[in-house]
């Protein structure tokens, strides 16, 4: 999946998919260290898709349908309640990142030519849903 995830053809409403389906919500609070073996592949996963997305690699696709806008909402919103309580969750994800996305505004969108859906269902399977 790491490898799947580290494509450029990976538009950011996809990637939101993948990490929102590996239930982020889990891990966010727990320490690393306090996290089962068994669970360290996902976290780590984790980890890299929320690096990613803060990074900007994952690019948002004005042409295609936003479906992770109201968990992507919802994510933010409890973002900023942790921050009013003087809390961090392990998965901060910028809200200036996504703004493109939220606003519906214009992004510069890669030259590559994206995955197609019955490809990225079978590729990711029970990651998007």
């Amino acid at each position: 999946m790491g490898c799947l995830m580290a494509r450029r053809q990976i538009d950011l409403d996809t990637a939101l998919a993948v990490f929102f389906n590996g239930d982020p919500a889990r891990f966010n609070y727990v320490a690393k260290k306090s996290v089962g073996e068994e669970h360290l592949p996902a976290l780590r996963l984790l980890d890299n898709i929320c690096r990613r997305i803060n990074a900007g690699f994952y690019l948002y696709d004005p042409e295609a349908p936003v479906t992770q806008g109201a968990r992507l909402e919802k994510w933010l919103a409890n973002q900023a309640q942790d921050e009013s309580e003087k809390a961090r969750g392990r998965f901060i994800i910028e809200r200036a990142v996504l703004e493109p996305m939220l606003s519906g505004g214009l992004r510069f969108v890669s030259t590559v030519e994206p995955l197609p859906q019955t490809l990225m269902r079978r590729l990711f399977g029970q990651w998007m849903r």
